[in-house]
């Protein structure tokens, strides 16, 4: 909390957080809680009349390339509503936070996929969401893994499914899927337990 916020003047004389709401919420907290003054006012960065575009930039330098990286799967939401709700052309967002395009646009993938199936799923059972999971649906969508799923008859939403339900244990024993699902002993194993046990037979035969 020692890092200045980042604030922009809008037109109307208010002024609007553009990097740091966790931080000014703290302030906020410790103000309401302690009623110290020195909880009243906050180091900020204050700029004035920043386009939108400027306030993207600031917004992926400080999460996405620089020192107080998001998670995965925020950085996937917040690519998602640049991409949508924003309209930004690709180009323009692998201007701004490098990469290339395919994995820009894998990251998106992934995280839509998590919102229709996964939260669907998970909503629907009571479990918790857990952004954690990004990965595994990463690994998930490459197309050869994918495959492999609806080889054996399964929509590729079950794959969410077995996720909450605790079959994927781990990110790294995606790619082995196709392995898995091609040995009915391994499939059989997955289905009951996980991936772990399943690799176990697939390593045996």
């Amino acid at each position: 909390i020692i890092h200045p916020i980042i604030v922009n003047l809008e037109p109307d004389g208010t002024y609007v957080a553009i990097e740091g709401n966790t931080r000014l919420y703290i302030y906020k907290e410790f103000y309401t809680e302690t009623g110290d003054s020195i909880w009243s006012r906050i180091p900020a960065m204050v700029y004035h009349g920043l386009t939108p575009l400027e306030k993207h930039e600031i917004r992926l330098q400080s999460h996405l390339v620089g020192p107080r990286e998001w998670d995965p799967y925020s950085k996937a939401k917040y690519l998602w509503e640049l991409s949508t709700l924003e309209h930004m052309p690709m180009d323009q967002l692998v201007d701004l936070c490098g990469g290339r395009k395919t994995e820009i646009r894998k990251s998106i993938d992934t995280y839509v996929y998590m919102e229709d199936h996964y939260r669907t799923y998970v909503d629907k059972h009571g479990y918790d969401f857990e952004p954690r999971s990004f990965s595994k649906f990463q690994e998930f969508l490459t197309p050869v893994v994918r495959r492999s799923i609806t080889r054996q008859g399964f929509d590729e939403s079950k794959f969410a499914e077995w996720v909450a339900e605790g079959n994927v244990d781990k990110a790294l024993g995606v790619r082995e899927l196709p392995d898995i699902m091609a040995n009915p002993e391994a499939r059989t194993v997955f289905l009951k337990k996980n991936l772990s046990e399943a690799e176990k037979v697939v390593n045996a035969a």
